[in-house]
């Protein structure tokens, strides 16, 4: 939608919170119209009541205005990581997550498992092209190379052709070159 419709990325970030804020809605309206409150059969308002009723209100009040800085600074930054690399670096996020949350809940467990963490970041960071391995042409495919690759293609041995990059040749002896500030300066072939 940002490419082709040129829809800005705060109206894209704004689709999941109308989403959130109906569902969430919805299942207040429920809550609140269960006559049976505490007693209730449906699991969700029963903990609605008791949350409610167990918590102080400042501390559901700070919750709450947290959750939504944090929800309004991440959904663009989702957004624009999305927009600017692939959806692989967003895979890099949960999986930092999930270890860190894997370390702080369970520590004895997750420290005999710290030298798998390791290598299955090490994994992701071969996978995201962070990290080249630079040996038996394991590089050879990377987006980097294909590219290089390509752009040798295109402009060939010499330059005889007129795909050259920052160049247009006018005429055998002359082509005209793109400088940093968009402007064109013609310069005699030696």
């Amino acid at each position: 939608m940002m490419e082709i419709l040129y829809y800005p990325y705060w109206n894209i970030a704004f689709i999941p919170g109308i989403i959130i804020f109906s569902t969430t809605t919805i299942l207040l309206i429920i809550s609140l119209a269960d006559t049976r409150k505490e007693n209730s059969s449906m699991r969700f308002v029963k903990e609605f009541y008791l949350y409610f009723q167990n918590t102080d209100g400042w501390i559901i009040f700070g919750k709450i205005i947290v959750v939504l800085v944090i929800h309004i600074i991440l959904c663009p930054l989702t957004i624009l990581i999305l927009f600017y690399f692939s959806p692989n670096f967003i895979l890099i996020i949960f999986q930092l997550s999930t270890i860190t949350n894997s370390l702080i809940e369970k520590p004895k467990k997750a420290l005999s498992c710290i030298i798998l963490y390791i290598l299955q970041f090490l994994a992701l960071m071969i996978h995201l092209e962070i990290l080249e391995l630079n040996f038996c042409r394991l590089n050879k495919f990377t987006k980097r190379n294909i590219e290089l690759r390509g752009l040798e293609d295109i402009i060939g041995e010499g330059r005889d052709t007129t795909a050259d990059l920052n160049n247009i040749d006018v005429n055998k002896d002359y082509y005209l070159t793109e400088m940093e500030d968009r402007t064109m300066s013609v310069t005699e072939i030696q």
